[in-house]
C-alpha cells in the first residue's frame, strides 16, 4: 500500500527550514542535506540544493527544478506502490533555492553496511532480498532510478523496510528494453555497495559474496508477477533462500 501523505503546514515548514541546530548529513556542490528536530522530538531531513540561483529560479518557472522533480516522482512511486519516503513539504526560499522536507525514517543502506551492522548471515540474507525485492518492484513497474545505490535506500529502524529517498532520478522505462534499464541500476548498486564495504573495518568480509548477488538476483526475479522474457530460466535453488 501507499505510504499515509504526511504534510506540513507552511509555518512548520518555514520553522524546520530555518533551524540551525542540525546534524549534517551530506554537504557538497549541489545540496546539503541536515537532520533537524521539531518542537515534539520528531527528526526530519531538510535537503537544500544549492545550484546557481539564476539556473534555480529558471528551472522553477519551468516546473523541472530538482525539488520539484523529486517531489513529482515520489508521488508517482507511492501511487505506484514502491515504497519510498514520502515528502511533507517542498518550497523555495527568498533567493531562489529550493529545498524538500521529509520525515526521517532510518539509516541509510550505505551506513548500516560501512558501520558493521548487517555482518550476520541472517541480516545478509534479509538486506539481499529486501533490496532486490525494491529493485524488482521498481523494474517491474517499467522504472528506472538512474541513481539507484546504497546512499539513496534507508532502513526502518523499527520494521526493517526499506523505502527509497532523493528518487528524482526515477523515470519511466516504458517500451525499453529491460536489460537497458536492469543493467545500469545494478551496476550503480554494486558499485555503491563495494563502495561501502570500504569504510567497514574489514572490507573483504563487508563485499557481497556470491550467494549475495544471487539472493538479490532471485529476489528480483520474484519481484514480477510473470517472469519477463529471458528470465523464465534463472538459477532457482533452495540454498539461496537460508542464511549462509
Amino acid at each position: 500500500m501507499p505510504e499515509t501523505l504526511i504534510t506540513l503546514t507552511p509555518e512548520q515548514a518555514a520553522t524546520l527550514v530555518a533551524q540551525t541546530d542540525a546534524t549534517d548529513l551530506k554537504h557538497d556542490a549541489r545540496s546539503h542535506v541536515r537532520r533537524v528536530t521539531d518542537a515534539q522530538g520528531n527528526p526530519w531531513v531538510v535537503k537544500t540544493f544549492l545550484h546557481a540561483r539564476w539556473k534555480q529560479r529558471f528551472t522553477q518557472k519551468i516546473g523541472q527544478h530538482p525539488a520539484q522533480l523529486e517531489a513529482r516522482w515520489h508521488a508517482n512511486l507511492q501511487k505506484a506502490n514502491v515504497p519510498v519516503v514520502p515528502i511533507a513539504a517542498q518550497g523555495f526560499d527568498h533567493s531562489g533555492a529550493g529545498w524538500i522536507i521529509t520525515p526521517w525514517m532510518g539509516e541509510s543502506l550505505h551506513n548500516t553496511l560501512a558501520q558493521g551492522h548487517a555482518d550476520t548471515p541472517a541480516q545478509r540474507h534479509r538486506l539481499t532480498r529486501a533490496v532486490g525485492t525494491l529493485t524488482g518492484r521498481l523494474l517491474s513497474q517499467k522504472l528506472f532510478n538512474r541513481d539507484h545505490k546504497a546512499s539513496n535506500i534507508v532502513i526502518d529502524p523499527h520494521s526493517g523496510e526499506l523505502r527509497l529517498i532523493d528518487a528524482g532520478g526515477c523515470r519511466s522505462a516504458k517500451g525499453r528494453p529491460l536489460l537497458l534499464s536492469a543493467l545500469p541500476m545494478l551496476s550503480n548498486l554494486n558499485n555503491a555497495l563495494s563502495t561501502a564495504a570500504t569504510r567497514h573495518p574489514r572490507p573483504h568480509q563487508a563485499r557481497p559474496s556470491r550467494a549475495d548477488r544471487l539472493r538479490f538476483l532471485r529476489s528480483v526475479y520474484a519481484a514480477w508477477p510473470t517472469p519477463p522474457d529471458g528470465l523464465q530460466h534463472l538459477l532457482r535453488h533452495d540454498a539461496f533462500d537460508t542464511p549462509s
